[in-house]
């Protein structure tokens, strides 16, 4: 197919101009994001039997209840908010958690250099009493400057060389990307069809991922506006209606309206569900992080 085309001509070290014409080709003329139509039916007995058990966040209960229980094969999250709200830091504490545990997460980041998000993932961890040395190798950073490093990186994932040769190659990873809105947003103002397949591939990729390689998924993006009176209102993600149905799940990362400050652990910041598969829409969990992660949560939704 396409797809299998593309991968084999980035995995080779073919000319971006030649990956950029096979990309496009591979990507049906249109703007909806549409699942491929199974050619038979298979038993929904079946299909659930094969899905792995929710991931935990690490964040707590409220906020994996936000997600149906925590992170799921077969589902894209997105948490999208303002610059400096704190996305990196939450993204770094699930990967810290995850790492901890067990589970090898890739940290695909396409605005903060490596060195940095070592640092910080050593300081979350410490501040856990874990051990920095023995989680941090199961966390594999990786950064893309652009569109054409960032399509390589998934086709890479999507043909099992990412991990390949390490010792976690078998086993499904936590995948996050940090800044995704930053990679795409060139191109969601292109009139007509234009530069717009590039989102319609990102996402039929990353719908691959997750559900043929169970990966599970976790996207950052900032938003534009300014928000109004403390909340969300005013607040548009930076990638717009043609990313709208894009992640399965999206939460709205903000600033705990009128909750202040929880003294010397941090702000109090607020997730809302915008787009759930898993609950209704509006429902709020709340939490404190710092520069050493995770400070407090509450399973009340009361800070």
């Amino acid at each position: 197919g396409g797809f299998a085309t593309v991968a084999r001509a980035m995995l080779v070290g073919d000319s971006w101009a030649q990956c950029d014409r096979l990309l496009a080709a591979s990507v049906p003329s249109g703007d909806a994001c549409v699942e491929e139509p199974h050619d038979h039916m298979v038993p929904a007995g079946s299909i659930v039997s094969k899905q792995p058990p929710a991931l935990s966040t690490g964040l707590g209960c409220s906020v994996d209840g936000l997600l149906g229980g925590g992170l799921h094969s077969g589902d894209l999250v997105e948490v999208f908010g303002p610059p400096g709200v704190g996305k990196t830091q939450l993204a770094l504490s699930v990967a810290a958690h995850c790492a901890a545990i067990g589970v090898p997460t890739i940290y695909m980041s396409a605005k903060d250099g490596l060195t940095d998000l070592a640092f910080r993932l050593c300081m979350i961890l410490s501040t856990r009493g874990l051990s920095p040395e023995t989680a941090l190798r199961k966390v594999h950073l990786v950064y893309a400057a652009d569109f054409p490093a960032f399509a390589k990186l998934l086709t890479s994932c999507a043909a099992g060389e990412l991990l390949k040769g390490n010792a976690d190659a078998d086993t499904p990873p936590l995948l996050i990307i940090d800044g995704i809105s930053l990679l795409l947003a060139p191109f969601t103002t292109a009139r007509g069809w234009g530069h717009r397949w590039r989102l319609a591939w990102t996402w039929r990729t990353l719908r691959q991922l997750a559900t043929k390689l169970h990966i599970r998924i976790l996207m950052l993006s900032h938003t534009v506006g300014t928000p109004q009176s403390g909340g969300v209102a005013g607040m548009q993600p930076a990638l717009g209606q043609v990313w709208s149905t894009a992640a399965s799940t999206r939460l709205i990362l903000n600033v705990a309206k009128d909750a202040g400050t929880a003294g010397d652990c941090g702000q109090i910041l607020e997730l809302t569900t915008g787009k759930s598969v898993n609950g209704p829409v509006g429902t709020s969990a709340r939490l404190v992080l710092n520069d050493r992660g995770l400070c407090r949560h509450d399973s009340s939704n009361r800070i």
